[in-house]
């Protein structure tokens, strides 16, 4: 399966919120046939970053819900 990385702008986005938005996806993702393997998060920039394994983008976008 591919692997796929994704960005996303969230200005001022705290550490917790992306673990619990990751939790979500989490959740999801055998669903969809995502696996996701690690998140980053820069506070100080207000991105975040997901590392996955999917068939296709559009499994990734169903199971994304940051």
């Amino acid at each position: 399966m591919p692997l796929f990385m994704d960005c996303h702008n969230t200005p001022g986005i705290k550490i917790q919120e992306a673990e619990k938005a990751h939790l979500k996806d989490l959740a999801v993702q055998e669903k969809y046939n995502v696996k996701y393997l690690a998140y980053w998060v820069n506070e100080d920039s207000g991105k975040v970053f997901c590392l996955m394994k999917a068939p296709n983008k559009e499994a990734i976008k169903k199971t994304h819900l940051l």
